[in-house]
C-alpha cells in the first residue's frame, strides 16, 4: 500500500497524510471549496490528489471541504466477517 496515514470521515477515506503533507481526494466537491489548489501524488504511482496544506490555517474551509468529500463519496460496502478455521 502507500505506507502512511489514511484520513477517514463517516467511514470513508477522504484523503491521506504522506511525507508530512495533507492530500484530499480530487473531487469536484472539494475543488469548488479549495480553488486553485495544487495537485500532487500522495505516494509514488498514485493518482492526483489535492494538496491541502495551504488550508491548514483555515480550519473552517478545510472542514467544510472534508464534509463535502464525505457526503460525495459512496458508502463503503460492509466487510464480510472472517470464518474461524
Amino acid at each position: 500500500m502507500f505506507g502512511e496515514y489514511a484520513i477517514y470521515l463517516q467511514d470513508k477515506v477522504i484523503g491521506f497524510i504522506c511525507d508530512d503533507t495533507l492530500f484530499l481526494k480530487n473531487l469536484p466537491e472539494a475543488r469548488a471549496l479549495l480553488p486553485n489548489a495544487e495537485l500532487g501524488e500522495a505516494y509514488p504511482g498514485s493518482k492526483a490528489y489535492i494538496v491541502a496544506d495551504p488550508w491548514l490555517d483555515e480550519p473552517e474551509i478545510l472542514a467544510h471541504a472534508a464534509r463535502a468529500l464525505a457526503d460525495a463519496l459512496p458508502t463503503p460496502k460492509p466487510k464480510t466477517p472472517k470464518r474461524a478455521p
